[in-house]
């Protein structure tokens, strides 16, 4: 028998929801870059047992040492871009940047002498022109690489890096690290921080570095655009307490109360102050620190979660009898909060518009649904699609499954959704502003959205039950339904660009039964009209692409009852089985 959904969560105050706001866009790169609108194609198996080797080509060419840009990938790590509209987008493995490949990715850090095989791995920043010797950047047990206006901002093991030019990184700080949105402040705290310094505080602009003593252990810090502010979680004998300081020169502005955990919520670039989450007796709380220090409680219940902090503040009230659940806003100067929904709720940012999932549990009168609901005007809510929940859908209470949204991409005020609920999923379009939301795809089990074309075309995988093999599916801008282009036993990394599709083929014997590897090929066709079906290359493997892998749309995320129960799971897994290799990133 499955906890409950209150028993789930009671250890779980501390999550940590959406995502860090890191900084603004980077330049746009040139059109003579040899590395733009490049696929990053990888052997179908490695050499040696230390990795694969990664070469950038277009359809046709031959992948040779002139188009190599990895000589041995273990794995892939991600590279994001932030834009300066706050968007972000990620690509697997790398992207086109100032007239190079940017490249992160995981390889052997060693050889066990008894098997063979790697016995640890490091992570690396590179990056290189195809065929030319690789720039290597950044080594750490782990690193996240965001592309920002100042260069490209890493988060690693040890510290944080700027990536200022293809040849040239600098140290920002040790420990962990936390940027502002407009790029103006950095804070580094922990471990390897300098001698005495509790934080020190990084004037981006001025490159000058304020060191802050006297705070004891830091746990968190924030750092806010708007004013020069930060403010840090520290750590007094058993408890936590939030500390307000001047970022131009790291004196003290305040402090909150003391707790048993306190959690400071990322900041957008509107916001003034900063959010703050506490324990309350057997519940949480959500408090507002303005810029002079004073602190104003904006609510407390069984389980709060922000899910925007900008001009006004807005997250959602989970009860422990979940259809009691809210979605609340809430402006600095509010007597209290405004409700805006109630019931099983969950929600996500579409750019500056709120998009709330409700679940509705099955009556004696009605089936069990799933509704979608967007910012009308003023903080009102309207109605856009409703979807019949799977047939053997269950209420939490009862041990069943509760909605994840497992992708999100946002383009044109359009959403993009996989939606999740027990073993079957949906592909959902929800149009923010006009009367196009719809979903091409229901409960079904297999699915998995792929790609998104410039122009709204999706890309979407769809697994047969009866024959096992799967489908590639599109759905236009404008299709109700989606198009069966190909069929194959089994496919890897797919992705869509102008029009154009590729998919990672597998054939052969996946399970492992035979003793033989599976075969791996990529092949091309068209979205639309005449199929041309090629075969690229044999033996080899799509490992991502150098031109952003979405065509311009973003991802976002959302915070929903299913959501959490599976961050508390994987956070349980991960007590369970020790602390990694090498730890997090730093931030």
């Amino acid at each position: 028998m499955k906890p409950s959904f209150s028993a789930q969560l009671k250890s779980f105050r501390g999550l940590v929801l959406g995502v860090a706001l890191i900084g603004l866009a980077a330049a746009s790169t040139g059109c003579s870059s040899a590395s733009k609108n490049k696929l990053l194609i990888a052997e179908a198996s490695g050499s040696s047992s230390s990795g694969v080797a990664v070469w950038a080509a277009q359809p046709g060419d031959t992948l040779d040492d002139s188009n190599l840009v990895i000589e041995s990938a273990a794995s892939p790590a991600q590279v994001a871009t932030r834009l300066e509209d706050g968007g972000i987008w990620v690509n697997g493995l790398g992207r086109d940047w100032n007239n190079t490949a940017l490249l992160a990715f995981s390889s052997a850090a060693g050889l066990d002498p008894s098997t063979g095989q790697a016995s640890s791995q490091i992570t690396n920043l590179t990056t290189t022109k195809p065929g030319a010797k690789p720039n290597a950047l950044v080594e750490s047990a782990q690193l996240q690489a965001t592309v920002i206006r100042r260069g490209v901002y890493v988060r690693t093991a040890d510290g944080c890096v700027l990536v200022t030019s293809p040849t040239k990184a600098e140290d920002l700080g040790f420990g962990s690290c936390a940027i502002s949105t407009d790029e103006r402040w950095l804070v580094s705290w922990g471990a390897d921080s300098p001698a005495n310094a509790s934080l020190t505080i990084r004037d981006m602009r001025r490159k000058t570095n304020t060191a802050v003593e006297g705070l004891g252990t830091v746990v968190d810090a924030v750092a806010l655009s708007n004013g020069a502010l930060v403010m840090a979680s520290v750590q007094v004998e058993d408890q936590v307490q939030g500390v307000l300081l001047d970022a131009t020169n790291g004196s003290e502005l305040g402090r909150t109360d003391k707790y048993k955990a306190l959690e400071i919520s990322p900041a957008s670039n509107q916001a003034k102050g900063f959010v703050f989450m506490t324990n309350k007796g057997e519940g949480s709380a959500l408090s507002y620190m303005a810029a002079d220090a004073s602190i104003q409680a904006i609510d407390e219940g069984f389980y709060l979660a922000p899910v925007s902090n900008g001009s006004e503040v807005t997250y959602l009230s989970f009860q422990q009898e979940l259809s009691k659940s809210t979605v609340r806003s809430w402006s600095p100067g509010d007597s209290e909060p405004e409700t805006l929904l109630t019931g099983q709720v969950g929600a996500g940012m579409v750019g500056d518009k709120m998009l709330v999932l409700r679940e509705v549990d099955a009556t004696g009168r009605a089936p069990a649904t799933l509704e979608f609901w967007r910012t009308a005007s003023g903080n009102e809510f309207t109605k856009v699609l409703s979807l019949a929940a799977p047939p053997d859908a269950q209420p939490v209470e009862q041990g069943g499954s509760a909605a994840v949204v497992d992708r999100a991409w946002v383009r044109n005020n359009m959403a993009y959704l996989q939606v999740s609920s027990g073993t079957t999923s949906s592909f959902v379009r929800i149009d923010m502003t006009g009367d196009r939301s719809d979903a091409p795809i229901e409960n079904s089990a297999g699915l998995r959205l792929d790609s998104l074309d410039a122009d709204g075309t999706a890309l979407v995988t769809l697994k047969n039950p009866d024959s096992g093999q799967e489908s590639i599916l599109v759905v236009g801008p404008h299709d109700d339904e989606p198009v069966e282009r190909a069929t194959f036993a089994q496919t890897a990394s797919n992705l869509i660009h102008e029009g154009a599709i590729y998919v990672t083929e597998v054939s052969g014997d996946t399970t492992g039964a035979s003793g033989q590897a599976p075969e791996l090929s990529v092949v091309s066709f068209r979205s639309s009209g005449k199929l041309n079906q090629k075969l690229l290359w044999k033996d080899r493997q799509i490992a991502g692409a150098t031109w952003p892998e979405q065509n311009g749309a973003t991802a976002t995320q959302f915070v929903t009852v299913g959501a959490l129960i599976k961050s508390q799971q994987a956070a349980q897994q991960a007590q369970q089985s020790g602390p990694g290799q090498g730890g997090q990133p730093a931030g």
